[in-house]
């Protein structure tokens, strides 16, 4: 599936609308993965928690995952599995105050953490 992204107009972020595939994607408790696991495509955009642990085995974070978070999201855990944080992964997560490493991932791209 080739990803194609455009600026979200309303916020100026990045936005990738052909991002989820259920052939290739499965969604847990609202969080969509590749099927594999081993990346969180999209964070669950209605949920009401307040903290958020990516599971342990999650590889990457994709491009843009938190971006649209509009949600009481303020603290994310992260993996020791974790290899790459995609461009813009947590951009503009409006409500995300801490995010907790449990190892330092090799890539961090443009923008990643900027919350």
């Amino acid at each position: 599936m080739k990803e194609q992204w455009m600026i979200n107009k309303e916020q100026g972020l990045p936005y990738f609308p052909n991002m989820i595939d259920e052939n290739f994607h499965i969604c847990v408790e609202g969080n969509w993965y590749t099927k594999d696991m081993e990346e969180l495509v999209l964070y669950n955009q209605d949920s009401e928690e307040r903290v958020f642990v990516v599971p342990e085995g999650v590889k990457r974070l994709r491009e843009s995952c938190f971006t649209q978070c509009k949600t009481n999201l303020e603290i994310v855990y992260l993996p020791s599995t974790l290899e790459e944080i995609g461009d813009y992964a947590m951009y503009g997560g409006n409500h995300i105050y801490a995010i907790v490493f449990k190892s330092i991932p090799k890539y961090v791209g443009k923008k990643a953490l900027k919350v």
